[in-house]
């Protein structure tokens, strides 16, 4: 199919790379208009639906300082999660994203993409928590593997 070059606009084949009469690259033009595309679509996709345990602190509220860093064998509180070991959740086009709470209302309003430690690409599958949460009427699901093992041990 032709279609007029966007530099000097002579009909060329929407297949080519570059223009043959000025040598625009359209295949680069074309692939950054696809890119932009994609990239609105998904901004307009994010929707807020819930939370997810904090990747950073791996849903602990703190990090322990690894033995090649100073201070090594202490934590340090987490700022990404705010001490509480949760962020939120965020779906749009690409999959989930984990989101630091101060910065959800700037990533739904498409102000800020992927960055560390801000918005993080989980994949396209809800993650299940690394430590569940309670149930709707106040018992977790530990409880009940206590109850149902406390009278057999005798």
């Amino acid at each position: 199919m032709l279609q007029p070059c966007p530099e000097c606009e002579r009909p060329i084949s929407d297949r080519a790379a570059v223009c043959p009469g000025c040598g625009f690259p359209c295949a680069e033009h074309r692939a950054e208009l696809d890119a932009a595309a994609s990239l609105q679509r998904d901004r307009a996709s994010r929707t807020h639906v819930g939370e997810t345990d904090c990747l950073r602190c791996l849903a602990r509220g703190f990090r322990m300082i690894p033995d090649d860093e100073p201070e090594a064998g202490s934590f340090e509180w987490c700022e990404v999660c705010g001490h509480s070991g949760r962020v939120a959740l965020v779906q749009s086009s690409r999959g989930y994203f984990a989101i630091s709470p101060p910065t959800l209302d700037a990533f739904l309003r498409a102000a800020c993409d992927e960055l560390p430690l801000v918005a993080v690409r989980i994949g396209d599958d809800v993650p299940p928590p690394r430590y569940p949460l309670a149930s709707q009427d106040g018992a977790s699901p530990q409880d009940d593997d206590r109850e149902s093992t406390a009278g057999g041990g005798g």
